[in-house]
């Protein structure tokens, strides 16, 4: 019957249990080798801490940040080839870590594997986006981060308005929480718009930006003109709902028609009789405010909702604006200048300012040939110390620009004395405010003063049909308004 009966074959099956990749660790287990290194390392003791992190690793063989901390013992001693052979460890075992991922770049960079350390980099990066280190080196490499599924793609500038989006949710978490020295709060921004963040990491360290705190400190600087705006424009929404909202807005108000703006308040708004629109008369008020506030009230205005917004520069000088704010969709057309010469003709390109803003009441005019004790003299000789100021270094000084109008005749005989001051072949450039329009000079000691009027035209380039998410009337609506006159300062 032995014989007889079936034998059973054990085949072999998929062991399901079993994860792909390297095996998981516990950090508790390694954690007394760990601390035992840490102080070493603090106290100098370099042998003490490889000896610790080399116990630790006979022991734990799958925790990386054994090896990691070898390849940091190794890279202390400059012992760059042990440090990338360390790091090449712990880069390959479950979970490395940032730090032991930015290290092995550091370390490969030390020996002119420059193409592993980018790689190292990016995986850096990809292991904690939020922390500055491997963005920077990236960058300084010529190279924009990229996470996991996505390929290098270019730096990704933001625009007006999605910095004022960017100030208000970064701001307020870091008035609130605080800082970490990373960019936690501005990585859950990018994430929460689906915006690539690997892109916005590589633009904004090409500003100075480090992390969330730096964004407000050095970011936000470049919009410090539109704290202080004139703007008008329409709120196109039901104005019943508006009504309502404006229960739970202080800093909205709402006006008969032909009332004044109130002061104080963030937007004055006249409803029109129709119902679906408010006219926002001219006011001087915080741009980026009032789009702040627009934003909070769309929830209660309804997906059609539309702010049309004219902003001009109240305390700088600068292109106009108009800016275009939906609750799914922003745009904003910035003004170019155009300039023309007293005789009609086109100012030289050349002159003409970019869309960049200058604080009016520091507008900087060069004065060659004279030190600062020079300067100073000059500008007595005129009378217009209240206008006029002599900085560093020699031969600078800036000028109050929307107070020049009422030195008119005192200011263009200055101006003379300049241009015959500038060597044959240059030019200086002054540049003030009188009323609402913005004025030029171009001195040189062989044209003398050459006057010239700037104009902010409507870009060239763009049309009301441009393909942007924006209904084609309200473009055709934000035109008209751009073109109005520009306020009198």
């Amino acid at each position: 019957m032995g014989d007889d009966k079936r034998k059973v074959e054990i085949v072999g099956r998929v062991d399901t249990t079993k994860e792909a990749g390297p095996p998981r660790w516990d950090p508790a287990d390694a954690e007394p080798f760990i601390e035992r290194a840490r102080a070493a390392l603090k106290d100098g003791d370099l042998a003490a801490a490889a000896e610790a992190f080399e116990a630790g690793a006979a022991l734990h063989k799958h925790d990386p940040r054994l090896p990691g901390g070898l390849a940091v013992v190794a890279m202390q001693r400059s012992d760059w080839a042990s440090a990338v052979v360390h790091g090449q460890a712990a880069a390959a075992m479950r979970d490395p870590g940032m730090e032991a991922l930015y290290n092995l770049g550091w370390a490969l960079l030390q020996v002119d594997e420059r193409p592993a350390a980018i790689a190292a980099f990016t995986k850096a990066f990809r292991a904690d986006p939020a922390r500055p280190e491997p963005i920077h080196q990236l960058v300084r490499l010529g190279h924009v981060p990229s996470l996991e599924g996505q390929d290098e793609g270019e730096p990704v500038p933001l625009g007006t308005l999605e910095r004022l989006e960017l100030y208000d949710s970064v701001g307020r978490m870091v008035h609130h929480e605080g800082s970490d020295g990373t960019f936690q709060w501005t990585v859950q921004w990018a994430i929460d718009r689906g915006a690539p963040w690997g892109g916005i990491a590589a633009w904004l360290a090409s500003q100075g930006v480090h992390d969330d705190a730096s964004l407000i400190s050095v970011l936000s600087t470049r919009d410090q003109h539109l704290a202080d705006s004139f703007v008008s424009g329409f709120l196109l929404c039901n104005t019943a709902e508006l009504k309502k909202a404006t229960a739970l807005q202080e800093d909205l108000v709402l006006l008969p028609a032909g009332a004044e703006p109130k002061p104080g308040a963030v937007l004055s708004v006249i409803p029109d009789e129709d119902g679906t629109r408010a006219l926002i008369p001219l006011q001087r008020t915080s741009a980026a405010h009032v789009v702040g506030l627009a934003q909070a009230m769309f929830p209660s205005l309804g997906p059609n909702a539309v702010l049309i917004l004219v902003v001009d520069p109240a305390a700088h000088l600068g292109p106009r604006r108009l800016w275009f704010v939906t609750p799914v969709a922003d745009h904003e057309v910035v003004g170019e200048w155009t300039g023309k010469m007293e005789d009609g003709s086109s100012a030289p390109a050349q002159v003409v300012p970019d869309q960049s803003t200058i604080p009016a009441d520091a507008v900087p005019l060069y004065i060659p040939g004279l030190d600062k004790a020079g300067v100073q003299a000059l500008i007595r000789e005129h009378l217009l110390q209240d206008i006029v100021t002599a900085v560093e270094p020699d031969g600078m000084a800036t000028v109050q620009a929307d107070e020049v109008a009422r030195y008119e005749g005192a200011w263009l005989a200055f101006l003379a004395n300049v241009a015959a001051r500038v060597p044959a072949g240059g030019a200086s450039l002054a540049r003030w405010r009188q009323g609402g329009t913005d004025r030029l000079a171009i001195l040189r000691a062989s044209m003398g003063v050459e006057l010239i009027t700037l104009s902010c035209k409507w870009p060239a380039h763009i049309t009301a049909a441009e393909e942007i998410a924006i209904p084609e009337p309200v473009q055709f609506l934000g035109r008209a308004l751009f073109q109005a006159p520009r306020p009198r300062i």
